[in-house]
């Protein structure tokens, strides 16, 4: 507006006529005027847009709480599972040592069965209980087996 305000005074003074002061006065006052409205506006924009930039700040940094949250809940799962797989091979472990062990007494009681016939006929039914024990047993060492795999192909 200044730079109007310039010309227009520059084409009055080429015209050979003299600006009046009362005239000159009320054009800058119109200028000074119309540059602090202007002021004004830039004034309000900058605020605006540092409002909107400190909201977007406290987006980011609730944003970087939440990764951290779950960057730690992801830590404390990992820990976890590395707990659970350690104890799911023990009981694997053991297992297979209660299966050895389940053979090893049906592998005795066979022997005590063949000694007297009379025990024999009387144990007829333990008889078919120490195949049933020993075909759980087979059960539980394919089962045993099975979790020593799935935990060997288990990676944290």
């Amino acid at each position: 507006m200044f730079f109007g305000f310039c010309i227009t005074l520059i084409v009055n003074c080429s015209d050979n006529r003299k600006p009046s002061g009362r005239h000159f006065a009320q054009q800058t006052a119109e200028a000074t005027e119309q540059i602090s409205h202007k002021l004004t506006g830039v004034t309000s924009n900058t605020a605006d847009a540092v409002k909107a930039i400190e909201g977007i700040v406290g987006v980011i940094n609730d944003i970087h709480e939440m990764t951290e949250a779950v960057a730690s809940s992801i830590e404390e799962q990992s820990e976890t599972t590395w707990d659970v797989s350690r104890n799911i091979n023990q009981v694997a472990e053991a297992s297979t040592e209660i299966k050895n062990d389940i053979i090893q007494v049906a592998g005795a009681m066979e022997e005590v069965l063949g000694n007297s016939e009379r025990v024999r006929v009387d144990s007829g039914q333990t008889m078919d209980g120490s195949r049933k024990l020993r075909t759980k047993a087979q059960e539980l060492s394919g089962l045993a087996d099975y979790l020593k795999m799935m935990v060997s192909e288990f990676k944290i």
